[in-house]
């Protein structure tokens, strides 16, 4: 069963969240959203089921008031049905939010899936008809809650802030909703096989997820009692129930789409499929894709670039605007290009403690960094820190060195320095790959998803204890 796990993601979006001090239509990037923005997230209970409180989490707009006619944007998150958190769109609903729009993000319930855990006790063998006894009455059994119960959930949240529309201030005819991954399932489900009460005006679909017939879908309907052992195109209830709860075969006209997919998504070829299907039942429907994005391009902090997320959200905002639900210009731009041959910060003075060298706007996205360095008899710390979510971090240690970024990582003996030695560093920071070289030693590391080294601050020397001299940092070009 396929899995798609986020709670880190929104766990560390809370922790940011904190760290703000205004909120402000002037912010430029999605990451001021995300990391300086403190506008307030309420949250509300949309549904109660037996102890069970679902609840639905609210951004205003500045001067919001009530029976106001504002857009809304319903966000539904991804995890594979089984895991995520409404807190995983929160810099997105900022960001509409300083648009105009009034956005909610939804809980729901989540797919429990199933797991074994083997018995010590048993042999490798007994384990193994154990667990396939299990699966089988798992997988006969009706699941709580089935795909169709999670449909519920977010028609039932749709149905909340519809009826609520003028407490909430917002146009209940001016609703788009927003899912990525296992969550566009959802948002394209209220905009074709979803009660009319809960059907939503306009739907974005990022990294979609619109057939439960094929791929990994099956693994989440049950099987029919009797077929335990029947693949889907052989249990024609499960193909049916697979097909009620698959945009793809319930479309109809009315929502307007836009669909959003990444090159270089497992999921590629599915967002596509949907777009043409769109087309050919004559909806209203539009498709983009980019090149070197990776699932869930839309999630803060997660696969994408910081230039990819900050696309795919003007992309959204552009959609919004050709629909006459907001208007205006977007506030975000793109991260800004680089400087060629350029120092663009330095160190003079030699150091042996921590030393952070740090300027009012970010340094330029593609870097190099040179110094003269020293170790001690004995290391272990970080030689190179950029902070923030689009930073990195390299520590150094006797023997070996551990360097990392998003998505990237390397570790061991390819960097090493010995004690009372002084190298003659260099560190590039580059669109394709990162680059450390010192003497006839050199690491590189394959910048796989272009990130951008993005940060007003560089910490040199934390808990190292070396000597530093001769520190110059330049803008390179791409």
């Amino acid at each position: 069963m396929h899995k798609l796990k986020y709670s880190w993601v929104w766990a560390a979006l809370i922790l940011v969240g904190c760290v703000g001090t205004t909120h402000s239509s002037e912010y430029k990037t999605i990451r001021d959203f995300a990391e300086r923005d403190v506008r307030p997230i309420t949250t509300e209970i949309y549904k109660k089921l037996g102890d069970t409180e679902l609840k639905i989490l609210v951004c205003k707009p500045d001067g919001l008031k009530a029976g106001d006619k504002r857009p809304a944007i319903l966000w539904i998150h991804g995890g594979g049905w089984v895991s995520g958190a409404p807190e995983i769109f929160i810099p997105q609903m900022k960001y509409f939010a300083s648009r105009g729009v009034v956005s909610f993000s939804v809980q729901y319930r989540l797919y429990k899936g199933f797991s074994y855990k083997n018995d010590k006790k048993l042999s490798a063998e007994e384990n193994a008809k154990l667990k396939e006894a299990k699966l089988k009455e798992y997988t006969s059994t009706p699941a709580d809650p089935a795909i169709s119960d999670i449909v519920q959930d977010c028609e039932d949240a749709m149905i909340y802030i519809r009826k609520k529309a003028g407490r909430f201030g917002i146009d209940p005819q001016e609703i788009t909703s927003i899912g990525d991954s296992s969550g566009s399932h959802l948002a394209a489900s209220l905009g074709t096989l979803a009660r009319i009460e809960a059907r939503s005006n306009a739907v974005v679909a990022c990294s979609s997820i619109t057939d439960l017939t094929t791929g990994f879908g099956p693994d989440y309907i049950k099987k029919t009692k009797g077929f335990e052992d029947e693949k889907m195109v052989d249990d024609p209830d499960r193909l049916k129930r697979a097909q009620a709860v698959s945009p793809l075969f319930n479309i109809v006209k009315g929502s307007s789409f836009l669909v959003l997919a990444g090159g270089k998504d497992w999921l590629r070829d599915e967002p596509e499929n949907f777009y043409k299907a769109l087309k050919a039942q004559g909806a209203h429907g539009e498709f983009k894709m980019y090149p070197t994005a990776q699932h869930a391009f839309i999630v803060y902090n997660y696969t994408a670039s910081l230039k990819e997320i900050t696309q795919a959200v003007l992309d959204i905002d552009d959609f919004l605007v050709r629909l006459g639900f907001i208007n205006g210009t977007s506030s975000l731009e793109m991260p800004e290009g680089t400087i060629q041959n350029a120092v663009v910060g330095k160190i003079d003075e030699p150091f042996l403690e921590k030393k952070v060298l740090q300027q009012e706007n970010d340094f330029p996205e593609y870097l190099i960094i040179s110094m003269k360095v020293k170790m001690p008899h004995k290391f272990n710390g970080t030689l190179l820190q950029m902070t923030g979510t689009y930073g990195f971090t390299w520590n150094i240690y006797n023997g070996g060195h551990d360097f990392v970024a998003r998505r990237m990582r390397l570790r061991g003996p390819q960097i090493k320095f010995k004690p009372d030695q002084w190298y003659d560093l260099v560190v590039s920071l580059g669109e394709e790959k990162v680059t450390i070289k010192t003497g006839d030693q050199e690491a590189n590391i394959e910048n796989t998803i272009k990130h951008t080294f993005t940060s007003n601050e560089i910490i040199f020397n934390k808990k190292l204890g070396a000597e530093i001299k001769d520190v110059k940092v330049w803008g390179i070009a791409k």
